[in-house]
């Protein structure tokens, strides 16, 4: 393949690294979601175990062989590399961690460390190293004299051991790999762990050579072919060939154990019949059969296939299958990228995030009193009046107060107690937004913990244990008893007066005129909001009689009579100077009730919520994210480059078949 001359398998592992770090990105913002996450699913380990090490790196070949309990495995793996090189036994060995003979000419720890990022790597002392019961990933190797320069040759614990942690290391070593002997026997070829391993290196399109091993010739010749159509039809495999070992421990002790070709039908080849002698082939079937002395050709069939394996075009096969894996539309990039939308939405839905039914939603905050508020505006433009208006306000400020007294008495609201301007009831209304407020968001996260993925559950679960509601409940009304609503309406007129000498100078001068002039008004004004008993408009009017300013902001000197009539002239002069103050004063007790219900939102987020309703945003919302248009990006680009390079790549090897030929 010469994937180190192949400009475009080097930008297709750039690509792959710029992927990595996109969804490393993207789950930082999805741990709530209901969906699994990358780094637990095997389009990704195939992606940082296989693509990304291996992708624009020079030629060579990963061989692992693999097995189940008691089928002899690393007794096939010792036989291949002529020496004891893992712990074997004719009782089950236990092997642990993967043992991987490297050729001479591939030393280099850093090398093989990039090859095997999930190991950490041991060198070599004795065969049982392997043995070793450490719960780290260990990787033992050494070199091998035996073995060809682009050949690595791997011993792996058994696929279908007791102890969990061993399959994760094989699986590890499967993604690696390139090329795995499956070591197989009459009691584990149909073993339903071991299809699916098998199933899943097939997808991943390893190349599988099957090797019966403890075979009793020539009893079992008719019916390891049955065996092996079994083992391929519930895996998936389609090996091209077959070997065969037999039951012979003496043979396997003396490293001298032969191995049979075969096909799937159980004879040879025609081409290898017509190469091989008759001598041959009576040899080679002779080094089949149990007892019989075995001729160095037969011992080393096996290695000698694997000596000649087309080293590129396996590794071009196993690349590939790694790539349409990470891109297929059912198990790949694409499926998760279509779970994780779905989660999202999920979670936005039951949430409420995004919409008006939010985690903290605040129904009908009410509106501060009108007197409380005129109140305070009063004070604060009496001392900016003239000293002379200043005068006269406090005259009439009083004769009001006693003009007043029989109609407070009537609404229940004592004269001279300081709540007298409504503050208290609106008081008493706020505390039973803040309950109401309060089990909503109670009942909100209840249902949350049926949503979202087990972070979030975690979560909120820890949220509502104990009493936490009364708990709740028990600060938000020692706060709110604390809190000084007069000094609170203070600061917002004087921020809202500040702002509208700022953007609305003329209206605000003409404020000013009308309270320079209200002295001279006044006594027009209290007659005639006392003859028409306050009407419709009288909470309103009344106090904004004070200052002369609902019913000469339409004209200074004139049409007092009309503005103070009713509501309705209020609201339909709109455009007219009575309009605009109308609204201006609206807008400043919906920025007080806004106040509020943001220190209730507050007081919710610091005693209960902390971050969830932002992280719960942010991850709603995650399919609008950069970080997830990165990712569906680079998993187009990887597509586009893999199909390019893979089609070059195809165009070469034919090439140089047509020369060769």
């Amino acid at each position: 393949m010469a994937t180190e001359k192949c400009g475009d398998w080097h930008e297709c592992r750039d690509t792959a690294a710029d992927l990595h770090r996109a969804i490393g990105l993207l789950e930082q913002q999805i741990e709530l979601l209901d969906v699994q996450a990358a780094r637990d699913q095997e389009w990704y380990a195939l992606l940082t175990e296989k693509l990304l090490p291996q992708l624009g790196s020079p030629e060579f070949l990963v061989v692992a062989v693999t097995g189940g309990t008691n089928t002899g495995k690393s007794s096939v793996f010792n036989q291949l590399a002529g020496t004891r090189a893992s712990s074997a036994s004719p009782l089950a060995a236990g092997t642990r961690h993967p043992v991987c003979l490297v050729p001479s000419e591939f030393s280099e720890q850093a090398r093989l460390q990039q090859i095997f990022p999930e190991q950490r790597l041991q060198h070599w002392q004795n065969a049982d190293d392997a043995l070793l019961p450490d719960e780290q990933n260990l990787l033992f190797w050494r070199e091998c004299v035996e073995l060809p320069s682009h050949l690595l040759l791997l011993d792996t614990p058994d696929i279908d051991s007791d102890a969990r942690v061993n399959w994760k290391r094989t699986d590890s070593i499967r993604r690696a790999a390139d090329v795995i002997i499956a070591v197989l026997t009459q009691q584990k070829y149909n073993d339903a762990v071991v299809r699916e391993f098998f199933r899943r290196a097939a997808a991943e399109g390893r190349t599988i050579i099957p090797v019966f091993n403890q075979v009793l010739i020539p009893e079992d010749e008719p019916y390891w072919p049955v065996w092996l159509q079994t083992f391929c039809e519930g895996s998936g495999v389609v090996p091209e060939v077959v070997f065969l070992a037999p039951a012979d421990r003496r043979a396997a002790a003396a490293m001298q154990l032969p191995f049979s070709q075969r096909l799937m039908g159980g004879s040879a080849s025609a081409d290898q019949a017509e190469e091989k002698t008759a001598a041959e082939n009576e040899l080679e079937q002779r080094s089949c059969v149990a007892g019989d002395a075995v001729p160095e050709a037969g011992t080393r069939l096996l290695l000698d296939y694997l000596r000649q394996l087309p080293a590129g075009q396996l590794r071009l096969k196993s690349l590939r299958g790694s790539l349409d894996l990470l891109c297929d539309p059912a198990v790949g990039i694409p499926e998760w990228l279509r779970r994780l939308r779905q989660a999202a939405e999920r979670l936005q839905r039951d949430s409420g995030i995004g919409t008006e039914d939010g985690l903290i939603r605040v129904e009908k905050w009410p509106a501060v009193p009108v007197p409380a508020v005129l109140e305070v505006l009063s004070d604060w433009w009496r001392i900016r009046q003239p000293a002379w208006a200043q005068t006269i306000n406090r005259v009439y400020g009083q004769a009001g107060k006693m003009l007043l007294q029989p109609v407070n008495l009537l609404r229940r609201r004592p004269a001279g107690n300081e709540q007298s301007d409504g503050l208290q009831e609106y008081r008493d209304e706020e505390w039973r937004i803040v309950q109401q407020t309060v089990q909503q968001v109670m009942q909100q996260l209840e249902r949350l913990q049926d949503t979202g993925g087990a972070a979030l559950q975690q979560r909120v679960r820890g949220m509502l244990s104990g009493d936490a509601t009364g708990a709740l409940l028990s600060r938000l009304l020692a706060e709110h008893k604390r809190f000084d609503q007069q000094q609170e309406l203070r600061e917002l007129v004087d921020r809202s007066m500040q702002q509208l000498e700022s953007e609305r100078p003329e209206l605000y001068r003409m404020l000013r005129r009308i309270n320079h002039v209200s002295a001279a008004v006044r006594p027009v004004t209290s007659a005639v909001l006392f003859s028409v008993g306050f009407g419709p408009a009288g909470d309103l009017l009344a106090p904004l009689a004070g200052q002369a300013v609902m019913h000469t902001a339409a004209d200074v000197f004139g049409g007092t009579a009309a503005a103070i009539a009713g509501e309705a002239v209020v609201t339909t002069a709109a455009e007219s100077g009575v309009g605009i103050v109308q609204s201006w004063f609206c807008r400043l007790q919906a920025g007080y009730s806004a106040r509020r219900a943001t220190w209730l939102a507050g007081q919710l987020q610091q005693h209960l919520l902390g971050d969830l309703a932002e992280e719960i945003c942010r991850a709603a919302s995650v399919v609008e994210s950069e970080d997830y248009r990165r990712v569906a990006v680079g998993l187009d680009q990887m597509q586009e480059l893999t199909g390019r390079a893979m089609s070059e790549q195809d165009g070469r090897d034919s090439g140089e078949t047509v020369e060769s030929d």
